[in-house]
């Protein structure tokens, strides 16, 4: 049985090894989008799907690739219940030791993780970030910024093809790149890592709202009691 705390320590150690991987991370949303239902989120300036094949397809390939240190993030059981934690365990088609929490950043494990792994950032040498507002109140340096908006995946669209060229013109292996970009960042990571598998892509989610200047709009970041929530397997 796959331990919350335990899933951290094994990305805390890649971190601190430099060892190359990519996490995507799928929670209640991304569910939806790959059971090809419309979902509407911009009232909080997030994204909108209405069905177009090509993201889902997206989603999808960046759902299953099965690759070395590619690791997908799914709706844990005690969060969506155990009919959709299995329909998306199933739906992957990978081995478990390919899986891992979509919360694996968040509830019990986000104070570890911004304590402990979160400085572990600052010994790389360059950093990029893709994510909405502001980098300058983030705790490490952000060597390159791409900022985006609502619908990011259709409105930014082009930010995928200005990293692939920063990474090529500028030779970068075993670097970061943290992404703070919804759905969007499950395609990031899933395409660049295909293509550059010598660096580390992460699907970072909400962790750095406050931060960024989005606000503390998800529960643990106001200090709820999800804080204590350790999620199950």
């Amino acid at each position: 049985m796959k331990d919350f705390k335990e899933d951290l320590y094994k990305f805390e150690n890649l971190l601190k090894t430099k060892t190359p991987f990519s996490i995507t991370r799928f929670g209640d949303g991304e569910m939806t989008i790959l059971e090809g239902k419309s979902i509407n989120v911009m009232n909080k300036n997030e994204f909108l799907y209405d069905g177009c094949p090509d993201i889902r397809r997206d989603l999808i390939n960046s759902f299953t690739y099965n690759a070395q240190n590619y690791y997908v993030g799914i709706a844990c059981r005690c969060c969506v219940g155990d009919h959709n934690f299995k329909r998306m365990k199933v739906s992957t088609d990978l081995p478990d030791s390919k899986l891992t929490w979509a919360n694996i950043f968040v509830n019990s494990n986000f104070k570890y993780f911004k304590s402990n792994i979160v400085p572990i950032f600052n010994e790389y040498e360059h950093i990029t970030m893709v994510s909405p507002h502001t980098v300058d109140n983030l705790p490490f340096k952000v060597n390159k910024h791409y900022p985006i908006g609502p619908n990011a995946w259709t409105n930014n669209a082009d930010v995928l093809e200005k990293i692939k060229t920063l990474i090529q013109t500028k030779q970068l292996k075993n670097q970061l790149f943290l992404f703070c970009a919804g759905p969007y960042a499950n395609i990031l990571c899933h395409k660049l890592y295909k293509e550059f598998p010598e660096n580390t892509f992460i699907d970072l989610g909400s962790v750095f709202n406050v931060e960024i200047g989005i606000g503390a709009n998800r529960g643990y970041l106001k200090g709820a009691n999800t804080l204590n929530k350790t999620c199950i397997w």
